[in-house]
């Protein structure tokens, strides 16, 4: 097996004038860095070692096996057909998570795999590697799995790129501001709204909550993005209260994992509400399934301590995640939030129809409410009436709106004293990304 040092001398051989195109195939091993912490750096080697032969079983003739470092590996395959790059990804994959036997004790590890080809993906070896690098990093969201380089993927790094270059100006320039989406309760009373964040940028114009969201989380800017949404939307609903009494909302948020770990969260909650003089009993923090799956141990006491404040918790887009109902139980929750994916079809097809009356039975039996969103169609609102859904919310009620338009809204809601089956749209559809979830 080669070398990074190898890599170096063998590029004129491989990357010249009429040279055969080939493909280069980076993998990285799954969560190696645990084996090394865990039982020293000479069990990781030997592991290692079992690695690069196997590899090199696998390639024979048909590619050079290098060792970049660490527990990275570069090999240059001589095929560049969709179909022969499947076939021995799934090979690679399938051959390191065979288990591995050192001395008394067995590991079993993944990896991740990026591919790129040449000349179509670069023209030397530092461009190729990048960009097997950047493919290899796609599969690492989902581990032990594989990813060729595409031209789209590398307009998407780019963009992602701009996005998150935009994002660590966007609050000091007062780029973001707050809409809010109506929640209407089983009588027809308004209920309260969903704070939801937007971001028009100056040189890319609106960018979709979907897109700047995980770039925001996966840079740390979460935190101060959401400092600004927590701040704004106690403020923005207490506004609306003291302008008018008969206005008495609750105002749900959506917050990130990061935002409950990061230090002081619960402190700076409570002095948001304090300073804007907002009720916590009016305020619902919405949650979803894998912050209880992934950190419980650490969230249940913080979680109990914001439901003795009167804070209502909530778990969002509930039905599309892996809670068991023995969890579900014992969950420090107020509220279940009916994904969209199931409202959709929820008047055509049956399997959805039974989706949603078992979540609604579940909750029933939990002494929880019930919010279904992404209601768009008369037909699904009755039909959540005549389940006796607790609160509804979707274009069907309204879009989200900025302040001055909610305060519009909610007089003229009050004064009309609409019902759910009755309500007409207050707006058309905008355009699909104010459609999606957004936060």
């Amino acid at each position: 097996m080669s070398n990074r040092l190898y890599l170096k001398y063998a590029e004129p051989k491989w990357v010249r004038e009429g040279a055969e195109p080939f493909s280069v195939i980076f993998m990285d091993l799954d969560n190696f860095k645990n084996i090394n912490d865990s039982y020293g750096h000479s069990y990781g080697d030997l592991i290692l070692k079992q690695v690069a032969k196997r590899l090199v079983s696998i390639f024979n003739d048909e590619g050079l096996v290098c060792r970049q470092g660490g527990d990275e590996f570069i090999i240059l395959y001589k095929k560049v057909k969709q179909k022969n790059l499947d076939k021995i990804a799934i090979k690679v994959l399938a051959e390191i998570s065979k288990p591995y036997n050192i001395e008394n004790y067995k590991f079993t590890i993944g990896a991740s795999i990026g591919i790129c080809r040449y000349p179509a993906d670069g023209d030397s070896f530092d461009s190729l590697f990048s960009a097997a690098d950047t493919a290899m990093y796609q599969a690492k969201y989902s581990k032990s799995n594989y990813f060729i380089f595409t031209r789209e993927l590398k307009e998407q790094i780019y963009q992602t790129s701009q996005i998150e270059q935009a994002l660590h100006i966007a609050l000091k320039n007062h780029e973001f501001h707050m809409v809010y989406q109506p929640q209407i309760a089983s009588k027809g009373a308004l209920y309260g709204v969903e704070a939801l964040v937007r971001w028009s940028n100056p040189e890319l114009g609106l960018i979709p909550p979907d897109k700047f969201i995980p770039i925001a989380e996966d840079s740390g800017l979460i935190l101060e993005l959401g400092h600004f949404i927590i701040d704004q939307s106690i403020k923005d609903i207490a506004k609306l209260s003291n302008i008018n009494d008969s206005i008495d909302l609750q105002l749900s948020i959506n917050i990130s994992v990061r935002q409950f770990l990061e230090f002081g969260f619960l402190d700076r909650l409570k002095n948001s509400l304090l300073s804007h003089k907002f009720p916590s009993r009016q305020l619902t923090l919405e949650i979803t399934e894998s912050i209880f799956i992934d950190d419980f141990d650490y969230m249940l006491p913080l979680f109990q301590e914001i439901r003795s404040l009167g804070i209502k918790i909530s778990l969002d887009d509930f039905g599309t995640g892996f809670s068991s109902l023995s969890m579900l139980k014992n969950l420090p929750i107020d509220e279940l939030k009916i994904d969209k994916s199931f409202i959709d079809n929820i008047s055509n097809n049956t399997q959805d129809r039974a989706m949603v009356i078992n979540i609604l039975n579940i909750a029933s039996n939990l002494g929880l409410k019930v919010v279904a969103e992404g209601i768009e169609l008369p037909k699904q609102a009755e039909m959540l009436s005549d389940f006796k859904c607790d609160i509804q919310q979707g274009y069907f009620y309204s879009r989200p709106v900025k302040l001055l338009e909610l305060e519009q809204y909610c007089s003229s809601y009050i004064n009309a004293s609409h019902s759910p089956a009755n309500h007409s749209k207050q707006d058309k559809l905008p355009e699909s990304s104010d459609s999606q979830k957004p936060y």
